[in-house]
């Protein structure tokens, strides 16, 4: 067992030897380069893959779960968005380019060691690449779990309560724009964090709102100021919108979200649609607010084993890991709600 395992507090029932390649180039369908890592198994020929979509950068505290789900017999591909690490093409928000995704789909079927079986994982920003994922039928595509990541991912995020959230808004420029002027380095994230409440605290002042982005990052964002530009009701937010992908996602779906989370709202409809479009849907709610989630030692100890376990394609394409655990009949939560399962445990944070 490995010093990450050790450390997760996660025992895999059969270990793997891991192998990594970096920077892989997969050309979207505009052409432009998208790099990627790929984890693997050494020992298994085509084993399940799970594909992971970020534009939080490679080679970071991200990359623990890829390497912990490697170690336990899936292969991972974790893929940079355009304009984000290396990959090419411009980033744009909230706005995910379907070119990235048709491309790199053409591309995954053209490998040798894709199996044709496919699942998907990642919260929030990674959460809402997996609906974008789903405005196509992906006939290989056999669970998705997702946290903390509604379908009206834009709407939910800019407008929660029908109000522009300029805080929400800013507080993200400044996560994204400190990551990219820090080439993902972990160690000059946490120095500008030092800062960071101070100067969104300025920003969030600023008159006119169009230039708090400049007093911000000391530049202007091209994507907050088309923001602020539109009213909710605008087409310009369509884009953004993925409630109508509900009838695309695969056969199973897990959802995770807090309590404390401003999305919970929306991810409890998302659970409504994905039940009525026939899915098998696990609902995990927990006492946790957005980016925060059960430590695989101990808060994740039920469903962690359940899909890291190693799986063939045979177990995958029936829902591999899809069991549930019991429904805590003690668990506290608003009337009307659906019943969740509750994660007993510590949480930490774990993602943007």
């Amino acid at each position: 067992m490995t010093f990450l395992s050790r450390l997760s507090g996660v025992r895999p029932a059969v270990r793997h030897p891991v192998r990594v390649q970096r920077d892989i180039a997969i050309p979207a369908a505009d052409g432009a380069r998208l790099l990627a890592t790929r984890r693997y198994p050494a020992d298994l020929r085509q084993p399940p893959l799970i594909l992971l979509r970020s534009p939080y950068g490679r080679g970071n505290a991200l990359d623990r779960m890829p390497a912990l789900l490697a170690e336990r017999g899936y292969q991972v591909l974790y893929q940079s968005l355009r304009g984000t690490a290396g990959s090419g093409g411009r980033f744009d928000g909230f706005t995910i380019n379907p070119a990235d995704a048709d491309g790199t789909l053409t591309w995954l079927r053209a490998q040798p060691w894709f199996g044709d079986q496919l699942a998907t994982w990642g919260a929030s920003y990674l959460g809402l690449a997996q609906w974008e994922l789903a405005a196509r039928q992906i006939p290989e595509w056999k669970i998705a779990l997702i946290q903390d990541a509604p379908s009206a991912f834009a709407h939910a995020f800019m407008y929660p309560g029908g109000v522009f959230a300029l805080g929400n808004a800013l507080g993200w420029v400044q996560l994204v724009d400190t990551m990219f002027t820090s080439g993902f380095s972990t160690v000059r994230q946490m120095l500008a964090a030092l800062s960071a409440g101070r100067t969104l605290r300025r920003a969030t002042l600023r008159l006119p709102v169009g230039e708090a982005d400049r007093e911000l990052t000391g530049h202007a964002v091209s994507w907050f100021r088309e923001w602020i530009a539109h009213d909710p009701d605008d087409g310009y937010w369509a884009r953004m919108d993925h409630r109508a992908n509900a009838e695309r996602m695969p056969p199973v779906v897990h959802l995770q979200g807090g309590w404390h989370d401003f999305f919970l709202s929306s991810m409890l409809d998302d659970h409504a649609a994905l039940q009525a479009a026939g899915r098998k849907v696990r609902l995990l709610v927990g006492p946790w607010g957005h980016g925060r989630a059960c430590t695989p030692a101990r808060a994740c100890a039920t469903p962690l084993p359940h899909w890291t376990r190693p799986c063939s394609a045979t177990t995958l394409s029936q829902g591999c890991g899809c069991s549930s655990p019991a429904p805590n009949a003690g668990s506290s939560r608003p009337p009307g709600l659906p019943h969740t399962s509750r994660a007993r445990g510590t949480c930490s944070r774990t993602g943007g």
